[in-house]
């Protein structure tokens, strides 16, 4: 999420024409609940009338995978999706980012004849590194507490392979009725990811 994002956050910095349609299109994943999109996309998953597969068929290529079923390629697909959803929220920020730097560093560094290498390595990462750990931070704290897009996709199957954190703190506490254990492990988590949180802003 974070590599892509920032390549595209760069791609539209760069584009002439065309901003606020490209704009516009980044936000339509995130206009919708996951919960929602994740039932959409279990559905273009499907092994016998999804369009993922249909597409293989139309390629011409004889593999047919079991997208949310398959050991291998259940978390996969999981990620994919999480990535198509998340991706355009890191990039608007990084765009954001882009768009906020001041202009003088820049045009002092082309009179300059310094490389667009140099010019990313000197400039324009440092002067954007408040704005990718405050994305990196938020984007860890949301992986770390995904449950949407496993409960709608693949319900932590198959077998446990998808089985996130918080998707078993459901389960112990919600399905087993084990409330002790899962409030023990969710103040557990909470603190972890505190800590973690505090460490990466200082």
């Amino acid at each position: 999420e974070m590599g892509l994002g920032i390549f595209i956050a760069f791609l539209i910095h760069g584009a002439t024409r065309g901003k606020g349609l490209i704009r516009s299109l980044l936000i339509l994943p995130l206009a919708t609940a996951p919960a929602v999109t994740g039932l959409f996309w279990r559905y273009l998953y499907d092994t016998q009338f999804g369009l993922y597969n249909y597409f293989l068929s139309v390629l011409g290529l004889p593999w047919q995978p079991n997208w949310l079923g398959d050991i291998k390629l259940g978390l996969w697909s999981v990620i994919i999706f999480d990535v198509w959803l998340w991706m355009p929220f890191v990039a608007l920020i990084v765009l954001a980012g882009l768009q906020s730097l001041p202009k003088e560093p820049f045009e002092a560094a082309e009179l300059d004849g310094a490389s667009t290498f140099r010019v990313l390595r000197t400039l324009t990462f440092p002067m954007l590194m408040p704005v990718l750990t405050l994305v990196f931070i938020l984007r860890t704290i949301d992986c770390l507490r995904l449950y949407d897009s496993v409960a709608t996709l693949t319900r932590g199957g198959p077998g446990s392979v998808t089985e996130t954190l918080t998707y078993y703190l459901w389960r112990q506490g919600l399905v087993f009725f084990r409330m002790d254990y899962a409030s023990t492990m969710a103040l557990l988590f909470l603190y972890a990811v505190i800590l973690a949180s505090g460490y990466a802003l200082r």
